[in-house]
């Protein structure tokens, strides 16, 4: 092992002690949440997203990147990456329906700030790309993956309607296809978002960072490893939307031939997994062919670094930066909470007659109206609301949990 890959070594095995107690002090109510969210099914692709993209950043780090000691730019470079993590961990204390998303945010800026004072990239556009690839960490905010999801709800319902000539139905935001079974009774299947295929898609794209680190390890040409690059996604999402919408026309089918008990026996035992996997393995199957042209990575020397003061500075600064996280960032937030969040008083008037002050909606001032998908992660719910309303010069600050079937 050269020196220089041992110092990387080093230093990551720094950062990630540093980066581990600052998780520990400042972020553990985070990480509940985070770890939650990821067995969600609409999160799922995560538990595929995070172990690529870290193992495709840190073999960037080991085979791309060189140790160098602390410098004027470097230390002013670490401290702007901290002041943002600071600024992205207050506000996702107080704009809680981002919580999560803002968080993630604060987090890979506090990395970017302990990495920016040791590491240096052969070239600046892989040094960006590279710290960039640790935003798909943060997971995509719920009013866009609701978009996505009625988006890809809508042509795949299409779609099935089309081959199958199906009746299709649009209400109230939800989409059914109606058909017949063999003893002519209707049946409609509700084509809910999760149906959608989104959370295949997104596992999907999980995979992109490795299909792309692959790509720039061999020594083909720019204009092969794009068109191998893009031949091995686009026929990913490919198979996966055809396998999505086949699912369905198939489940359509057995309704009309065989009977909807077997229809829905059929669906639960046909997941999407199936063709995710073969989506995935198609990819790197492609994507392998281009690798294995003598795919080699130019060996990139460097000087011995010895344990020089600037080494030595370097992680003096990451141990100061990790100990300013951990007591300013907490303390900044506990007083932007006490300056933002209003008081609450108590609830006598709207307790004696609820239905008469709410209906009376010209005596109520709504100011706040917003989601909470972190609590709603936590507590297994699927829409809860936070609102804040003025009666009577009373402030009431409460939640509303969106049935899922109204009454």
């Amino acid at each position: 092992m050269d020196s220089d890959r041992l110092y990387k070594i080093v230093v990551l095995i720094l950062v990630a002690i540093a980066l581990a107690t600052t998780l520990y002090m400042a972020y553990r109510d985070y990480l509940y949440a985070y770890i939650r969210l990821m067995f969600t099914e609409d999160y799922s692709y995560l538990v595929v997203a995070l172990p690529i993209a870290i193992g495709v950043f840190l073999k960037l780090v080991l085979d791309r990147f060189s140790i160098e000691g602390i410098n004027v730019f470097r230390a002013v470079s670490s401290i702007m990456f901290l002041s943002t993590a600071i600024t992205f961990y207050v506000i996702g204390e107080a704009v809680t329906e981002v919580y999560i998303e803002l968080k993630t945010l604060s987090i890979v800026f506090l990395l970017w700030s302990f990495l920016a004072l040791f590491l240096r990239s052969r070239k600046l556009v892989m040094g960006i790309l590279s710290m960039m690839l640790l935003l798909v960490l943060v997971p995509i905010p719920r009013p866009i993956m609701d978009g996505l999801s009625s988006f890809f709800t809508d042509i795949v319902a299409r779609t099935v309607a089309h081959i199958t000539s199906a009746k299709l139905i649009e209400s109230n935001g939800m989409i059914v296809l109606i058909t017949k079974d063999p003893t002519g009774i209707e049946r409609s299947f509700e084509i809910a978002p999760i149906c959608s295929g989104i959370v295949s898609f997104l596992s999907l794209l999980s995979i992109a960072p490795l299909v792309i680190y692959l790509s720039s390890t061999s020594s083909a040409s720019i204009r092969k490893r794009a068109m191998y690059t893009t031949l091995s996604i686009v026929s990913a999402i490919l198979i996966v939307f055809i396998g999505n919408i086949s699912r369905l026309v198939l489940i359509i089918v057995v309704t009309k031939t065989i009977g909807f008990e077997k229809a829905l026996k059929f669906f639960h035992y046909t997941p999407s997994i199936l063709y995710v996997v073969i989506a995935t393995a198609l990819s790197l199957y492609i994507i392998s062919k281009l690798s294995r042209q003598k795919a080699v990575v130019k060996p990139y020397t460097v000087s011995y670094i010895k344990p020089s003061i600037a080494f030595s500075g370097s992680i003096a600064f990451l141990l100061f930066i990790a100990i300013v996280f951990n007591v300013l960032a907490p303390m900044a937030s506990t007083v932007t909470l006490a300056q933002t969040t209003p008081s609450v008083i108590s609830l006598p008037k709207l307790l004696e007659n609820p239905t008469t002050i709410v209906l009376n909606s010209t005596d109520i001032f709504l100011f706040k109206d917003v989601p909470e998908p972190r609590l709603g992660t936590a507590l297994g719910i699927p829409i809860i609301r936070s609102i804040a309303f003025m009666y009577n010069n009373t402030l009431f600050l409460g939640y509303i949990e969106v049935a899922d079937v109204p009454t």
